[in-house]
Formats: structure tokens, sequence, C-alpha cells
């Protein structure tokens, strides 16, 4: 089909940042911090989260086993 375009659409709920922590905090929600390594030395890493860089070869593996 030519000149066409296939949309997909998907419900994502909105939490609260107090919301999200307490599920962060209570297993319910994986929080990934997925900048560079130079970005979590100059700001920080949010509590509970994992760092887990996008920019290396090796994210998908990390994030897998993150998830598993």
């Amino acid at each position: 089909m030519v000149g066409s375009t296939l949309t997909a659409h998907a419900e994502t709920p909105i939490i609260s940042a107090p919301d999200a922590a307490r599920m962060v905090a209570s297993g319910e929600l994986v929080l990934l911090d997925i900048r560079r390594p130079a970005e979590w030395q100059e700001s920080g890493v949010a509590e509970g989260a994992w760092p887990v860089s996008m920019h290396t070869p090796a994210f998908a593996s990390q994030l897998q086993a993150i998830l598993e």
C-alpha cells in the first residue's frame, strides 16, 4: 500500500510522582534511567531507578536482565 501509514495508539496511564515512588518501592513499577553515565554523575539517579544507559551496545541485554 503505497502512501498509507499504519498508526498504533496505546493508552498510557498518567501517574503522579508520589504514586510512582510508591509503586517503585512496592515493586509494582520498574523505573529506568536510560541516560548516559556522565548525566548520572551530573544529576544523580532517581531513588529506586535502574541506571541502564541506552547508549551502550549491551542495552538490550541489560534491559532484559532487569525485566527478568
